[in-house]
């Protein structure tokens, strides 16, 4: 499976069609989102194949908790205002600086609405998606009966930043410090909008030569004040995902 995916959209016909074999879903106001589960991390995906998973980390955070690695959703991504889903409150959060996506999450958070599953690692992997409706249906229901109706808000914790991999305006990666840790490691690769955020208050601090993760891969030393913001538990057993600079 190629990645983004673009996914199948609606079209508008005349008279609603009948029969057996047909199957109906409830229509919600929100932004159609593929949800990528990687070994890294999550993706989020728009429908044109843009990545905007800084702007709904209240949507990767609990997914990256809760979904295994190699899992592919796709879904309506909405905001629940009074009892109502809010799509102005959708497209507010979408149009947002960063800065301004997280103040948003923290006042409205979003919900997922999946309605499809496209791959799972213990049911053959991207090979799901050539299945039948009926089948793939029956998978999302198994796949998210112990995920439930409600948002599992992550606590997040502080990390220096020593360096990175790639290019210094879009770094790849971070070389991190976390507090209780004496040696720098690596994060989870970096969304391109948060790279590019990172990158330009990279942009002026002095290189301090070439160094050598725990993980064996090399990064660029720097002599910076930055520090970023990490989710709690993915630390010393698990992977440095950044979700912001502080």
């Amino acid at each position: 499976m190629e990645y983004p995916i673009r996914p199948a959209l609606a079209r508008a016909v005349p008279t609603l069609p009948t029969g057996p074999n047909w199957h109906f879903e409830i229509k919600v106001d929100g932004h159609r989102m593929i949800l990528r589960r990687t070994e890294d991390g999550v993706i989020c995906y728009s429908r044109t194949g843009r990545t905007v998973t800084s702007h709904w980390m209240d949507l990767a955070v609990p997914a990256m908790q809760q979904l295994l690695p190699g899992t592919v959703l796709d879904g309506e991504a909405v905001i629940w205002n009074g009892g109502t889903i809010d799509f102005g409150a959708v497209q507010a959060r979408a149009a947002s600086s960063l800065d301004r996506a997280r103040a948003l999450a923290a006042r409205l958070p979003a919900s997922y609405a999946a309605f499809d599953v496209l791959a799972h690692p213990e049911h053959g992997g991207a090979a799901v998606a050539a299945r039948p409706y009926t089948e793939r249906r029956a998978l999302l229901v198994e796949v998210l009966a112990d995920v439930g109706p409600k948002i599992r808000h992550a606590d997040t914790t502080d990390a220096r930043v020593v360096g990175f991999v790639g290019p210094r305006r879009r770094p790849r990666r971070l070389a991190l410090l976390p507090a209780g840790e004496s040696r720098p490691r690596l994060s989870a690769p970096l969304d391109p909008v948060l790279a590019a955020r990172l990158g330009a208050l990279l942009a002026d601090d002095p290189v301090e030569g070439e160094h050598l993760a725990a993980a064996g891969e090399t990064y660029t030393a720097l002599a910076t004040e930055l520090v970023v913001e990490v989710l709690a538990g993915t630390g010393r057993h698990g992977t440095l995902s950044v979700v912001r600079a502080r």
